[in-house]
């Protein structure tokens, strides 16, 4: 993906000050970008497998109930390889692109803006290579490679007392993958690796016919998250903006749905709904 803007010739270099603003790559900048002003190259690929099964007892004819087990295995890789130009901006990394008179790289400044570890220093959880620059090119990249795994399941029963009542209780453990937020807006994100996010939903119910003109649908839910899955705006010491991958360690969503229809009369329907949800984190 990039944008291209042909009619500014600053966008396609020479750039000065290569000392500066390209010390990442030795002091050398890329020749010319094709008049790219943004220029984002990710690639990634996915691979995901599980082994399930469910079991289903009818108790007695008005019981019934259900049991469920899953076995969840993923794995994301990929790379992501990018370069954004800034030219002529008083809010280019702080200090105005005017004094310089010259497009300034981003990808190389980047280094000054992101914590790109030392040699010998560990990298970002998810991050498998340290972000290297090109100087034939301009574009920065980074390789990505994480597995995340989770043992989840379904238990509940169901009362049927009679063709117009079901009652019925829920639990389930839920699991999301986690993954890396991949692209740029100025900067690499210097946390763009996301932990797997899991939830606890817990549900009670009653689907109930009154006679053949009224039906009532209630349900009532409880939903613990484990590290919820958040983009979050950050910024760095040079007032540039990124996305980073954040995980919410608790937040709860709990509340309660009721829906009555009713048919007074042939060919007309009414219909009620209320719904109430508490969520926090």
């Amino acid at each position: 993906v990039f944008t291209q803007t042909s009619q500014q010739p600053e966008w396609n270099g020479p750039f000065l000050a290569p000392d500066v603003f390209c010390a990442p790559t030795g002091g050398v900048c890329a020749p010319e970008t094709g008049f790219h002003r943004y220029d984002n190259q990710p690639r990634s690929e996915a691979t995901s497998y599980a082994f399930f099964g469910q079991l289903d007892w009818n108790i007695t004819p008005q019981w019934k109930a259900t049991a469920g087990l899953r076995y969840s295995h993923d794995r994301k890789q990929g790379t992501e390889r990018v370069r954004i130009l800034c030219w002529g901006a008083a809010t280019c990394y702080g200090v105005p692109g005017e004094v310089f008179g010259a497009n300034i790289p981003v990808t190389d400044v980047t280094a000054f803006s992101v914590n790109i570890p030392a040699p010998g220093d560990p990298l970002p959880p998810g991050i498998v290579t340290p972000t290297t620059f090109d100087p034939a090119t301009g574009f920065a990249q980074r390789s990505y490679d994480a597995t995340w795994q989770a043992t989840t399941g379904t238990a509940g029963i169901e009362w049927q007392p009679d063709e117009d009542t079901n009652a019925y209780f829920k639990y389930s453990r839920g699991y999301k993958s986690g993954g890396f937020y991949v692209g740029i807006f100025t900067f690499l994100a210097p946390n763009a690796y996301a932990q797997k996010e899991s939830v606890d939903s817990f549900e009670v119910g009653l689907k109930k016919n009154f006679g053949p003109t009224i039906q009532a649908n209630l349900a009532a839910y409880y939903y613990k998250y484990d590290n919820l899955q958040v983009p979050i705006s950050v910024f760095s010491g040079f007032g540039q903006i990124a996305i980073n991958c954040y995980n919410v360690p608790k937040s709860i969503s709990k509340g309660f749905e009721a829906e009555i229809t009713w048919l007074p009369i042939d060919n007309l329907q009414l219909l009620l709904s209320y719904s109430y949800n508490d969520a926090y984190v």
